[in-house]
């Protein structure tokens, strides 16, 4: 195995609180670094250590269901890391989206959340939007060459509360391709 290092934030284990998974219990790598700088992102996504992929794997806690978040994670080249996890265990990956993911369809469940319409991975196993408002997710419906198995929308969440569900649920109403996804493991005063 390569001597390969990634910056890691944490490893931690939690449910996924968000999408097409929701309730599942994982194992968190959170890798540092982010393309973006969002006024609204609530992660911190500064290097913690630098860990080899065989530090990574070894890690005692490991469950069946890993998820490699960050930040954004393809700003890495996470490759070696998912060739190692996928023999034992199921691999998720979630990204914005604005690097294309080499490995989609076969080795990883993709989660693709846009922070803006200038993304490159148009498909995936769910697409995770914010609500902007109804003008960016209509923006997003007329990407018709878009394929994704399930579509989110999420509210934003400021000092614990979560902003404009009753938009998001107005919109659902009418969009049924749609769904509404929380941020559970928030609400449950988890990880």
């Amino acid at each position: 195995m390569k001597k390969q290092k990634l910056p890691i934030v944490e490893i931690f284990n939690s449910i996924q609180g968000e999408g097409a998974n929701s309730g599942m219990y994982a194992t968190f790598i959170r890798l540092a670094g982010c393309n973006l700088s969002c006024a609204f992102c609530d992660t911190d996504y500064e290097v913690k250590k630098e860990m080899t992929i065989r530090k990574i794997v070894d890690w005692p806690y490991m469950l069946k269901n890993v998820v490699i978040t960050g930040g954004e994670p393809m700003i890495h080249d996470i490759r070696p890391l998912v060739d190692v996890l996928k023999f034992d265990h199921q691999v998720y990956i979630e990204t914005n989206g604005t690097i294309h993911v080499p490995f989609y369809p076969f080795d990883a469940w993709i989660t693709v959340s846009p922070k803006d319409l200038d993304f490159v991975q148009k498909s995936g196993n769910e697409l995770k939007v914010l609500w902007f408002g109804k003008h960016f997710i209509d923006a997003i419906d007329k990407m018709l060459f878009m394929y994704f198995n399930h579509r989110y929308i999420q509210p934003i969440e400021k000092d614990g509360k979560f902003l404009l569900v009753d938009e998001i649920l107005q919109y659902i109403e009418r969009n049924p391709e749609w769904r509404l996804s929380m941020q559970i493991h928030k609400i449950l005063h988890l990880k």
